[in-house]
């Protein structure tokens, strides 16, 4: 009899210490949760009178002050005078299309030429490049390219009939700029030409044909 009660002890007390610890563990899952809950509402999202971080969450200023740059400014006005056509073949990889293309708008205006849309040659070796690609309008919209420049930069899709039967006999001169050519380059040796045969022709290799001079600084 006393072995008996002794195990009826035991087995009533494993059964409260059993339900002592999954009261403490609810207890405890109870406030996990709400801990939880109240860092993501006070800390992540910190509304309502709490302090918050200025710089983080304050308004937002207006952007509209923003503006590309290819708008024109009133800093400069638009060339007054043309000084003829540029026309341009560029070389190299998919990569470098951009950049090129960059330099010669900046080139044009430097010269105060009218651009022709650039020629991109041989980017068809390039890996990724659709066996469709045929010219400057398979990558780029010609309509919005001459439009968004037309108060910075003249651009035309071609030279006209009896220039583009010059060049075909090759009257007109052409350079090939390193990449590292300067302004004063263009200026000096590329504008007198420019200005003598009212067509020039450019090669870009590389990807560039511009760099900024470091007195321009």
């Amino acid at each position: 009899m006393l072995l008996k009660s002794k195990f009826k002890l035991a087995t009533a007390v494993g059964i409260i210490l059993s339900m002592l610890s999954l009261l403490v563990h609810l207890l405890l899952a109870n406030y996990s949760a709400g801990g939880i809950s109240k860092y993501s509402v006070d800390n992540v999202l910190p509304f309502g009178s709490k302090p918050r971080p200025r710089r983080l969450w304050g308004p937002l200023s207006t952007l509209d002050h923003l503006h590309p740059y290819a708008k024109p400014r009133q800093l400069y006005p638009a060339p007054a005078k043309d000084n003829g056509f540029i026309y341009a073949k560029i070389y190299g990889g998919f990569e470098k299309i951009q950049s090129s293309i960059c330099d010669l708008v900046a080139v044009a205006r430097l010269l105060n030429a009218t651009l022709v849309i650039p020629e991109i040659q041989a980017t068809t070796r390039a890996r990724g490049i659709s066996s469709n690609f045929k010219s400057f309008s398979y990558l780029y919209d010609e309509e919005h390219f001459i439009a968004a420049l037309s108060d910075d930069v003249p651009i035309v899709r071609g030279l006209p009939k009896d220039l583009r039967e010059a060049r075909k006999k090759i009257k007109f001169p052409t350079v090939s700029p390193k990449n590292t050519a300067t302004s004063d380059y263009y200026t000096t040796d590329v504008l007198p030409r420019l200005v003598k045969s009212k067509v020039l022709g450019i090669i870009v290799n590389g990807g560039k044909c511009l760099q900024v001079s470091s007195r321009s600084h």
